[in-house]
């Protein structure tokens, strides 16, 4: 595990998002690891890691990474390093603006052509959140993962807000929402134990 700055990431979680853990006891015995808490309380940062040790690249989600996975030049490298070397990319609910940052050695988005999927525009039409997301360089366009991955040309779908959606392209694994995160998981391990 890593996080763009690195350090003690166990300050910077969201309380709204530990509420229900009773209800969830995979996420619960998660959280209340000793050996996880001490994990996420001194992580690395993205910086000093090299992706091609990786064999899958994960981009969580959460209305922070608006500001932090796009546009990063950490995550493209370490994410690229992953992909061109057979890795697999995965991301979920806001995660995959991440995808807008790794480009491939012709410096073309990896999402380019590929089917995906990531936060709506409807769902985000819930929050009212998109006025606060930073304006992006180069773009013209709403600030959302879902505008900016049909920027880059992908192929971007969608279900009912909430609703699970997760989309495999090839070495590429993509979930809507939070409903789609443990689908996401799934098709990681899926395709990590077919090699």
């Amino acid at each position: 595990m890593c996080s763009i700055m690195g350090g003690d990431a166990t300050k910077n979680v969201d309380p709204e998002s530990l509420k229900g853990l009773d209800t969830d006891a995979v996420k619960k015995s998660f959280w209340e690891s000793e050996a996880n808490q001490a994990t996420l309380s001194n992580l690395a940062s993205i910086t000093t890691l090299d992706g091609s040790k990786f064999d899958a690249v994960m981009l969580v989600g959460g209305f922070g990474v608006m500001f932090d996975f796009y546009p990063n030049e950490a995550v493209g490298r370490v994410g690229r390093e992953c992909y061109e070397n057979n890795g697999v990319i995965a991301a979920v609910c806001h995660g995959p603006i991440g995808l807008a940052s790794i480009k491939d050695s012709n410096g073309k988005c990896i999402a380019n052509g590929k089917n995906v999927t990531g936060f709506a525009d409807t769902e985000e039409d819930v929050f009212g959140l998109t006025k606060y997301y930073p304006k992006y360089p180069n773009l013209d366009i709403q600030p959302t993962v879902e505008q900016v991955l049909k920027d880059e040309g992908a192929n971007y779908t969608q279900t009912e807000n909430w609703g699970k959606h997760v989309v495999v392209d090839g070495n590429m694994v993509t979930g809507q929402n939070p409903a789609s995160a443990d689908g996401v998981g799934e098709e990681v391990v899926k395709i990590l134990s077919s090699r």
